[in-house]
């Protein structure tokens, strides 16, 4: 009877392990991050981006709307012509959830939150986050660098309202522009 039971708490401890936490968000084969508390200079602001994203076949624009509180974010997806695609919602103790409102390719909200984040938190909170790749900020604070084993993967560069994030395997880019951010209350 022992043996059934340590088998029992070793199988479920192995399946535990396995899955990872809602929070954690696979980057590629060998990164992911772990969505982070929204920093201080950020809670109680909202903002509104809209994101071109190039592939070598493909350009597609969509609208966010984030709006950043002490433990949570809430993450809405909206077609350029202002149709919700999504909406996400991440709570700093349980995770997050999607709710796909239009049937859409190749698009992963939670990776659309997790490139935000890496975009614009400071980089000591990114760092905690970060598994499998090393950011490479430059002095100037207006690119960072995500390498693994000293390959450059992806970068995201800031000039003025706009971001310009550049995967590099596979090929795509992503060109955020911010159009109003403004305070929020809670």
């Amino acid at each position: 009877m022992r043996a059934i039971i340590y088998l029992s708490v070793l199988l479920l401890h192995a399946c535990a392990s396995v899955t990872p936490p809602s929070d954690t968000i696979p980057l590629n084969d060998v990164s992911q991050y772990r969505l982070q508390t929204v920093p201080a200079t950020l809670q109680g602001t909202a903002r509104l981006e809209r994101l071109s994203i190039h592939t070598p076949t493909d350009k597609k624009e969509l609208l966010i709307q984030i709006e950043m509180y002490t433990s949570h974010i809430e993450f809405v997806g909206l077609s350029s012509a202002g149709l919700v695609l999504f909406e996400m919602s991440w709570q700093a103790n349980s995770g997050y959830q999607v709710s796909m409102k239009v049937p859409t390719d190749n698009l992963n909200p939670a990776l659309l939150l997790a490139y935000f984040q890496l975009a614009n938190w400071p980089p000591a909170l990114i760092k905690k986050g970060l598994t499998g790749l090393t950011l490479i900020q430059e002095k100037e604070h207006s690119k960072r660098d995500f390498q693994h084993q000293g390959k450059s993967l992806f970068s995201v560069s800031e000039t003025n309202n706009n971001r310009l994030f550049i995967h590099n395997e596979p090929p795509f880019s992503i060109v955020i522009e911010t159009l109003k951010a403004w305070e929020i209350e809670g």
